[in-house]
């Protein structure tokens, strides 16, 4: 199996689009065009480092929907696409590369893998589509019409071991050659042909505002949307801790429960399950279950992460409640977020957690008790 390195260009003029600021931050479904051109590297298992490469100006915005626990570095471009790769090569370690505009946000996971596979036997990689129009030659005397079974267009992730297009960029560098894509450095250079993958076609560069329109509908056809929801409450007796998102609470009071009692990330746990139509978090998650007893929540919530991944759906967003009486949630809920973000891979934008007391009515008002409600809406 290799394992790459991912350079996914994001440093652009984006002049033909009219938009007035770089594409790759123009916004489809609340997030940015680069973070759907990103999202499929991270979910393959030998991408071991990712680089990108930004605009100066641009990296606070971009690190905003960065997650946490991925090996990302963020690189300073050039003034050309060719400069900016090749600072990205240096700054990269794994002796392989997949190289990918962040303009292209509709690549398809499985296109990523072919490319990847194809690197145990091939030097230089690239997906490409054949040509279905007619083409016609302008520019020569002739006037003449060329067969298109002889033509492809050229798309990303292109892969290539990082050694020749390390140095054929300084080959090229020096003698002042412009290369439109990757793959021709090492035709040029070292008489390597790249291995052509037929990948789909709706693997479009945006490049102009029509462009933009056609990404919002690719970005947004799939509308298979479900949503879960989950209410969760537990006891409070003297001597115990109170964990609620992830955080360590002080209170004179604490959760009785079999595991560590966070009903948030109980509450949120069972709404993913929900929404995914299978069962609630006892099913899967006894708490008969000595293997259960004392643990940290977190661990619920990774499980049914993958549940997500392995239906292949993702959040959309969180809408959840605490309910207690003391001691005031407002402090926490900040470091609440950032845990449930980095543990469900999504951005702060994507949850809201509030709380509220129960105002000395019922247990939580008595404060015999605290509970949490989740809604969550999936996307498929």
């Amino acid at each position: 199996m290799i394992n790459f390195s991912l350079i996914l260009l994001l440093a652009g003029s984006s002049q033909r689009s009219k938009l007035g600021y770089n594409k790759i931050l123009y916004q489809v479904n609340n997030k940015p065009l680069f973070w759907y051109s990103l999202k499929p590297f991270l979910e393959i298992e030998n991408c071991c480092e990712i680089v990108l490469v930004c605009k100066r100006e641009e990296i606070e915005e971009i690190k905003k929907y960065l997650p946490n626990k991925r090996n990302i570095k963020i690189v300073e471009g050039g003034k050309t696409r060719q400069e900016s790769v090749l600072l990205g090569l240096e700054a990269s370690q794994s002796p392989y590369v997949l190289v990918h505009d962040g303009a292209r946000p509709h690549v398809n996971i499985n296109d990523i893998q072919k490319v990847v596979d194809e690197l145990n036997s091939y030097d230089s990689v690239t997906l490409a589509t054949p040509v279905k129009e007619c083409l016609r030659v302008v520019n020569n005397s002739k006037n003449e019409v060329v067969r298109r079974e002889d033509f492809y267009t050229i798309k990303t992730p292109q892969g290539l071991k990082k050694s020749l297009l390390l140095e054929g960029l300084k080959k090229a560098q020096n003698d002042n050659i412009d290369f439109y894509d990757d793959v021709s450095v090492l035709e040029r250079f070292y008489q390597i042909a790249p291995k052509i993958i037929i990948g789909r076609e709706d693997n479009i560069k945006v490049t102009t505002s029509s462009d933009l329109e056609v990404i919002e509908k690719l970005l947004g056809e799939n509308m298979d949307m479900r949503i879960g929801h989950s209410y969760d409450i537990h006891q409070l007796e003297k001597g115990l801790k109170i964990i609620i998102g992830g955080v360590a609470i002080p209170s004179e009071l604490g959760i009785k429960a079999h595991s560590d009692g966070d009903v948030l990330y109980h509450a949120i746990s069972e709404a993913i399950i929900g929404a995914l139509g299978k069962g609630d978090l006892g099913t899967h998650f006894s708490d008969k279950d000595e293997k259960y007893k004392n643990i940290s929540s977190s661990y619920f919530l990774k499980e049914t992460k993958k549940m997500l991944e392995e239906e292949h759906y993702q959040i959309q967003n969180i809408d959840a409640t605490i309910f207690i009486e003391s001691p005031m949630m407002a402090p926490y809920i900040p470091l609440m977020k950032k845990n449930i973000c980095s543990l469900l891979n999504i951005g702060e934008n994507q949850i809201n957690i509030k709380a509220t007391r129960g105002e000395k009515v019922g247990p939580i008002g008595l404060q015999e008790a605290v509970a949490s409600e989740a809604v969550i809406i999936i996307k498929k």
